[in-house]
């Protein structure tokens, strides 16, 4: 299976669909063997090398934020959370919450929150066993949402409310 251990595939929100490997290389720099469960996204390639290549420059890369400490082996934290959308117009949230990841989800289907350190493929909707938790992932998307700069590009998504 493409998608290794993790249910679904590309286009989903599920992590088969977003989970990829992604391996550094920088001799001298970056212990070999090191690994990570840094939460990053392709889009922060942008902003980290231009850290690397600008210190201390602004960020010039709408969605992209600075993990390079993540990159580099030096810190475990990456992002602290991220949005996937899919085809089909669902839309997830990825986030660290009491230190575990999980995900809130709305899809065509409803809403669905996976812990997924105990469930990596998205199995077990606890979503009726943690409705404190399904609130804050869903007001955290809904701000990031009404952002004026993701606005415009959301308008076509799911509405959040049930």
């Amino acid at each position: 299976s493409p998608a290794g251990p993790f249910r679904a595939g590309k286009y989903s929100i599920l992590e088969g669909g977003s989970r990829i490997p992604f391996i550094v290389k920088w001799p001298g720099v970056i212990n070999p063997g090191t690994t990570s469960k840094a939460l990053l996204n392709q889009m922060d390639l942008g902003a980290s090398l231009e850290q690397l290549l600008a210190p201390g420059k602004a960020n010039s890369f709408r969605d992209s934020e600075n993990v390079l400490p993540a990159l580099l082996g030096k810190s475990a934290k990456g992002r602290d959370y991220h949005v996937i959308n899919s085809t089909g117009k669902a839309l997830a949230i990825r986030d660290g919450i009491n230190g575990a990841s999980a995900k809130m989800s709305k899809s065509p289907e409803g809403g669905s929150l996976f812990d997924l350190e105990k469930d990596p493929k998205e199995l077990d909707n606890v979503a009726s066993q943690h409705p404190d938790i399904c609130e804050q992932m869903k007001a955290k998307l809904e701000e990031i949402r009404q952002r004026p700069e993701t606005k415009a590009d959301q308008e076509d998504l799911l509405p959040l409310d049930d």
